[in-house]
Order: C-alpha cells, then structure tokens, then sequence
C-alpha cells in the first residue's frame, strides 16, 4: 500500500518483485497398475523405495507380476513410485472375489442370565466368580472355563461350590443338578456355545422375600382398629376382598365376608374387633382362616364400633418373591459364521483395511484400563485396542503391531473408534458407518478370518473406469506422473491391447509417457517386426508411447533365483530415473551407460543387421555386449518409425517437451486474471526466460548461445487486441532439442603422397 507522507523525512517502501521463479517439476515420478497382495484398492500410493512397497503392499508374490515389476524400477535406480493396487472383487462361480478379513467383537449381544436357587433376599449373598480354566489341556480354548459359587444355601447355612472345565453347552445341566445356589435362567443360545465365560466375578443382585397383601379395618371414628392380611403371602393375595356389614345387636358387633377372586366368599356373624381373632381360630371358620388372618390387632377403645365396608375392599400390597440375579457375558470366540444376526447395536466387526488374505494374520486384543483424566461417562465407553500382524503359519511372530489407546464408541468423543482408526491404523477399520452402542468386551488374541484375494485381475480391472476413478483412472487421485508401467493381469497373460490403447491416451492427457510391454509370444525378430508393423503393436503408436522389446531373463528370489521371464516395463522405468538423475531428461535413456541392472540375458538376442530392421520400425531393442553386459540400444518413442517424420521421434525430444509443458503449466498459474498489457508480458517474458535459460545452462538445448538455444516471446504480436478482448494472453516458447546421436559414421580415407614429396 503506498505511503502516505505526513511528516518531513525519508520513507521506505518494498515494491513486490515481478521475479515468480518456475521450478522444473519432477521427471521420473513412475506409476504401477497391477496386482499385489495388500494395500490400498484403486487408491495411488506414493512410495520411496522396494521396503515401503513390501510393507504396504506384502513385497513379491508369484501370482502377481507388478511386485516384480516394482522392484526391477528401484533394482536400476528409480526412486519415486506410484502403486495403484486393483482387485478382482467380483464372485466367479465358487470362487469369492477378494473381500477383507474381519472379525466380530460382541459387546452386550452375548449374555447369559443365572439366578439363584434361593428365593428372596437370602440370594442376594450369592457370588459368582469366574476363572479360565485350571485344566492344562484345554489352556488355551477359551471356551473352556472354571466357575466357583458360595453364598446361603436354603437353611441359611455358608456353601461353596467349584466347577472345573466347564463348557457353556453343558453349563445349564451341571448347575440344575449339582448346585443348591444358581441355576441359568435360560437355554444356552448356539451364539455362545461357540465361546466361553469372561473371566470376572458377580454378585447376584435383585432377591426380594415374598410380602403378604393387608387391608386395616376402621372403627367409626376413621381410627384403625385391627389390620388383615392375606394367610398366604405372593401378588395372590391382592385377589382377596373384604366385605364388612356393623349390625345393631349385640351392640359393636359386625359380620365380615372374604372372598378371593370368583370363588364364594365366607362369613363370619356377631364379632367384635376384640372377638374376630378367636372366631377365626374355631374349626367352623377354617376357610376364612385359609384366606385372612389378623396381623395386628389393637382396638380403640376396645368395644369400637366397625366401620361399613361395602362394597368390599381389596387386600393390598402383596408381592412374590424375587430371585436374585446376574448377567455374565461371554467371551469374543464368535465368528460371522456362528453368530448369526446380531441385536442392534451389540456387536460390531472390525475388518483390515485392504482385502485379501493377508488381513487373516490379524490378531485383536482389547483391554479397558483406559489412562488419563477421563469423565466417568467416556471412561465407560472407552477401551484399548491392540493389533498384532503374526507370520503365516507361526504365531508365535509377530511382522507388526500397533497399540490405539483410549478409543472411544462416543460418537462426539475425541478418540472416536471409526476416526482414529482411518488416520492412524494402516492395519484395521471399523466397518459400516455405524459406531457400536457398547464398548467391546475383553479379549486377547482374536483372530480375523476369512479374508479372501479373489481370482485374477482381469484387463477389465487393469483399465478401470473413470466414473469411479478406478485402474489407470485412479491416478485422476495424484497431481503428477511422469511414467506409467501396467503390469501383466496374471503371469503368462499379456495385457490386452485395448488396454494399452486407452493407457496411451490417458498418458497424452496427463503429459506422461507409457512403456509399453512386447507380447509374450515375439520370441524373434521376424515376430517382432510382423507385430510392430501390421500386428497388435501397430495400432498403439503415438508421441506419448514406447516400444520395448525384448523381455528380459532375470533371477526370481521366490524360486531359488532361478531364472523367469519378466516384462521389462519395470526395468525400463527405472533406467529412465537413474538417467533423469545422472544426466537429465534430455539424454537418451540408452548407449553404454544404460546397463539393465539386474538382467542375466535376453529373451531374444539381435545381431546388428536383425536390430537394423525393427531400429527404424521405432521398437527400442535391448543388446548384450562384451564387457559392457546388457544395455538398452534404442530410444524412440512409438512414433519414431523412420516412415513418419515425427518431430517427436526420440524419447529424450518427447519428454523433455513434456518436462518444459508441465513445468510453464504450474509455474505460470500466477498469470491467470492479471491485467493483460504489456506489464504483464514482461513479466512473463522475464520468469519464462529464465527457466529456459537455466535449462540451457544445463546443456538441455542445442546451440552456443542462449540466442540458438531457445526464445521466449510474448508481445502484442503473439497477443492482439482481438485475443486480449477474449481475455487470452499468447506466450511462444521455441527450444533446440539435443537428438541423440543415433548413428555414428566414421570416414576413413588414405592419405597418397605425391612424387617427389
């Protein structure tokens, strides 16, 4: 902002410079689309080097050709690699297609209910403690458990009961006949035959004694006189009424009927509050007495006069007696299988992050001593969660683990369960979008199970779709790539040429270049030329494409080192980055520096004249020479057949062209609404300019001068009036490409000597 002079003096002001250096973007970045036996699917993963790729992807697998692949890029020196796992999810008739391990961890869902034996209050003494078993055989099934009861048997007397290797099939069966403290409510369901009890201990709670229903007469004056209660106590008792009827003779006497539910009632004539006692104690009463007795009975004054009662009233108040009672919960060794369907919010499956079988080697412990300054309510829906990566076929080692304390099943808790474990866990998921209502329940060791890598990819999964960003459209995901590699579906199986065809315009989208595999079958030259001139090879020509052949021969690791024929895509990519990085993009990635690294020999070896027939065919051959070893002899893009005169003929031409496109493309966004006059051509003559000159001083160009080097021209030539009206603004950048020396010819002649010299 300009300063505004209110004082005599001098002021300073920093005037924005017009200099916005263009940084030269990277030139190797090679991306991977194929197979492999983890990681993320359809998602482009950034990795530096082969032990990141066999951490996140699982390292080399026979059945999956781009492991191989990937690791040949950094075996010749590549450096930066992007993996695009695909996965054939689809069922192909018996076969599961590639589907994620998981595991359910119950939470409330499986409980078993004991209650006591001994009716009313007297249960509530009653303990149950829970043990694994002390069995050594079966120490390790935790379906297996000990169980020990004590509490007040029926006569009030200490008991103590021990069951040893106990099973929860068998559990209601044992305690119906062998215990005289607890029983299990109900059957044991076919969810938890499947596991044992949770180690704890339990106090049975909720036993009430039974209560006998009453009802208190009154004298006139509203005073109670006597109290009436059913004989027998239980809910029965409130069914009993009460009807009574004061008479005039003998003075204060009164009759009283009781009646349970439909039955008759039964009377008794003439008592007083002082006499009814004694009436109902006489045989001819008996039935009276079988349903009320007196249980308090203080008159006042004793010759009271009864209150009418009609119509009768009802006994209230009574109560059956209450069993004691307490839930166990049953261990975690349940599975999709066993466990049928689940109550909501009960149970929840954590599943590992990618399919595959791999995720079958996931082991999930879980704890509750949860650490820190918790709330009391978040402490109780917290938990810990610890998971293990054991090696197949030994669990006793363990590849990784990761350690998630104090998440929570809160859905507006900080240590949210289904967040925590998307950012941090590269091991396991939450599945769904649903959190659990309840935290999990301990457990130690739960395996994950039925992880499946499904069939072969197909070129159907390899190509994708650009709707859902799948295949080679997955890389829409990742701002730059310089290189794409596809690897085989399966070993033996070429990728279809529809394929290559829609790679080949991806890449002329995204300004990369496509290294093209040679079929399996061009096992000779003659092959090879038939494919490259009129075969499949043909039809996938382009600036953006290149040709390799042959495959190459190199020693598997998985197989004893032995031998194998690889796709030399990998091989390839990574000789580019080793060149970009020793010379520059502008060098021939061939001549006697690019050694193939890693190749033993050649699926089909060339002489000269046989590599003088498909040289101008625009296929780059790769050749064995003394001393030098194995190198790649040719660097044409797929366009560089002689016959077509394409300015793009060599791959360094190509790609450095694509180098100075991306970098002009990112480092000129700062143009875009600025005003478009002569202020801002200069300054783009001036930034642009300035990266080409940096190139030429890097020798990228041809010439001795920055003049025959390269130009740089925006003006109001390149920009008329009519352009800037539509609000364009016209840059021209012109460069002198290195061309390889393709072919060197030496001249030698005879030097004659004249007579007499």
């Amino acid at each position: 902002m300009p300063t505004q002079p209110t004082y005599p003096g001098v002021y300073i002001e920093e005037v924005p410079s017009d200099v916005k250096t263009i940084v030269g973007v990277a030139t190797a970045r090679t991306a991977f689309i194929g197979r492999a036996a983890r990681g993320p699917v359809d998602h482009p993963t950034t990795i530096k080097n082969f032990g990141d790729f066999e951490r996140r992807f699982g390292g080399l697998r026979r059945d999956c050709p781009m492991t191989y692949a990937v690791r040949q890029y950094f075996q010749n020196g590549g450096s930066d690699a992007i993996i695009v796992r695909v996965v054939n999810d689809e069922k192909e008739g018996t076969v599961e297609g590639a589907v994620a391990a998981a595991g359910i961890l119950p939470t409330i869902a499986d409980e078993v209910p004991f209650v006591a034996k001994v009716a009313g209050g007297a249960g509530n003494s009653v303990r149950l403690d829970v043990l694994p078993t002390s069995n050594q055989v079966f120490a390790t099934d935790q379906s297996r458990f000990d169980l020990h009861v004590s509490g007040l048997d029926a006569n009030g007397k200490e008991q103590t009961e021990v069951y040893e290797n106990l099973h929860l099939e068998a559990l209601k069966t044992e305690l119906d006949n062998g215990s005289a403290l607890v029983t299990v409510k109900d059957a044991v369901t076919n969810a938890q035959k499947a596991a044992g009890l949770q180690p704890s201990s339990y106090m049975l709670r909720g036993g009430e004694d039974a209560v006998r229903a009453r009802l208190p007469l009154l004298d006139a004056g509203d005073k109670v006189a006597v109290i009436l209660e059913a004989t027998d106590a239980g809910d029965a008792g409130n069914t009993i009424t009460l009807k009574v009827k004061p008479k005039q003779s003998p003075p204060n006497t009164f009759d009283i009927t009781a009646k349970k539910g439909a039955q008759a009632g039964v009377t008794i004539t003439g008592a007083t509050f002082k006499t009814l006692k004694d009436e109902m104690g006489k045989p001819a009463n008996a039935a009276f007495a079988a349903l009320v007795r007196v249980a308090l009975n203080t008159p006042s004054p004793p010759d009271a006069a009864a209150k009418e009662v009609d119509p009768a009233a009802p006994l209230a108040g009574g109560k059956d007696a209450k069993m004691a009672g307490a839930t166990l919960y049953s261990h975690s060794g349940v599975d999709d299988k066993d466990h049928g369907a689940d109550p909501p919010g009960t149970a929840f499956t954590i599943e590992a992050a990618d399919p595959g079988k791999w995720g079958n080697n996931l082991r999930i412990s879980v704890t509750h001593d949860v650490a820190g300054n918790l709330k009391p309510e978040v402490r109780d829906r917290s938990f810990n969660l610890v998971v293990k990566e054991v090696e197949e076929g030994d669990e006793k080692r363990v590849v990784r683990m990761e350690v998630h304390p104090n998440l929570s099943v809160g859905a507006d808790d900080a240590r949210r369960m289904d967040k925590v474990l998307e950012e941090e866990s590269d091991l396991v998921r939450l599945r769904g979008d649903k959190l659990p209502a309840d935290r999990p329940l301990p457990m130690t060791g739960k395996p994950l199970s039925q992880g499946e890598d499904g069939p072969a990819v197909t070129d159907k999964h390899l190509a994708g779709q650009p709707g859902d960003k799948s295949g080679i459209y997955a890389l829409e995901k990742e701002d730059l790539f310089n290189i794409l590699c596809i690897a085989p579906p399966s070993p033996g199986v070429d990728v279809d040429p529809e394929t290559w065809s829609e790679a080949g315009k991806y890449c002329k989208d995204r300004r990369a270049m496509l290294l093209v595999d040679p079929p399996a079958d061009l096992k000779s030259m003659e092959k090879a030329k038939a494919g490259v001139m009129s075969g499949d090879l043909s039809k996938l020509r382009g600036d953006n494409v290149v040709f390799n052949f042959p495959r190459f021969e190199m020693a598997d690791p998985l197989m004893d080192n032995k031998l194998f024929a690889f796709a030399p895509c990998g091989v390839v990519a990574g000789l580019y980055a080793r060149t970009d990085a020793e010379r520059g993009v502008w060098k021939a990635p061939a001549g006697q520096e690019a050694v193939l690294r890693g190749v033993q020999r050649l699926t089909v070896h060339l002489t000269d004249a046989e590599h003088g027939e498909l040289n101008p065919l625009g296929l780059n051959c790769a050749r064995t020479f003394p001393v030098t070893g194995t190198v790649m002899w040719g660097a044409r893009t797929a366009n560089g057949a002689d016959q077509l005169a394409s300015q793009w003929k060599y791959v360094p031409v190509r790609r450095t062209a694509l180098y100075i496109e991306e970098s002009l493309y990112r480092g000129t966004q700062w143009v875009v609404f600025e005003p478009n006059d002569e202020d801002l051509w200069a300054q783009i003559r001036l930034n642009v300019g300035a990266f080409m000159h940096d190139l030429f001083r890097k020798g990228a160009f041809q010439g001795t001068s920055a003049k025959d080097a390269y130009f740089v021209k925006c003006d109001a030539e390149t920009t008329p009036q009519s352009d800037i009206d539509k609000g364009i603004v016209n840059v021209l950048v012109g460069f002198a490409p290195l061309k390889p020396a393709e072919f060197v010819i030496i001249k030698l002649s005879q030097i004659t000597k004249k007579g007499g010299d």
